[in-house]
Parts: structure tokens; C-alpha cells; sequence
């Protein structure tokens, strides 16, 4: 343990070097940041998986190879049409 003795030199040194790596607020502000974006980035991501699976099922429920994909909602949302 012969390197311990020279803890009382560097603490101070490392506590000069980064002053706000105690600070608890910047953390805080941090990780709320943080949670915040990716709680809406998460909210998307499951969003978008749910229409994927949904349109998966419906490929596989069509039992038919063609590329061309129409939703059932198609046949009973009402269109209109621009002129």
C-alpha cells in the first residue's frame, strides 16, 4: 500500500482539475437532460417497432409474396381526392 501515501498530494490536484465533478447539481441537470431525450426517443422507437410488427403480421396473414403493401384501414378510412 506504498502508493497511498501520496493520496493526500493528488486528491487535491484531481479536485482542481475537474471543480464541478462534486458538484451534485450538474449531475442532477445532467441526467435529467439525459432521461428526458431518450424517454422521448424511446416513446418513438416503440411507436414505430408496434406499426412494424403490425404491418409484418398483416404480410404474413396475406399468404402473398408481392411487394405492394395495403392496410386494412385503407377499405374503411374515407379518402378524398384533390384536385
Amino acid at each position: 500500500m506504498p502508493d497511498l501515501d501520496h493520496m493526500d498530494a493528488l486528491m487535491p490536484a484531481a479536485d482542481a482539475a475537474a471543480p464541478d465533478a462534486r458538484d451534485h447539481e450538474v449531475h442532477e441537470d445532467t441526467m435529467l437532460t439525459m432521461h428526458s431525450t431518450m424517454a422521448g426517443l424511446q416513446d418513438q422507437m416503440a411507436a414505430t417497432q408496434k406499426n412494424a410488427t403490425a404491418m409484418g403480421h398483416a404480410f404474413d396473414a396475406s399468404k402473398n409474396d408481392d411487394s405492394f403493401y395495403l392496410p386494412p384501414e385503407s377499405s374503411t378510412t374515407p379518402t378524398s381526392i384533390v384536385a
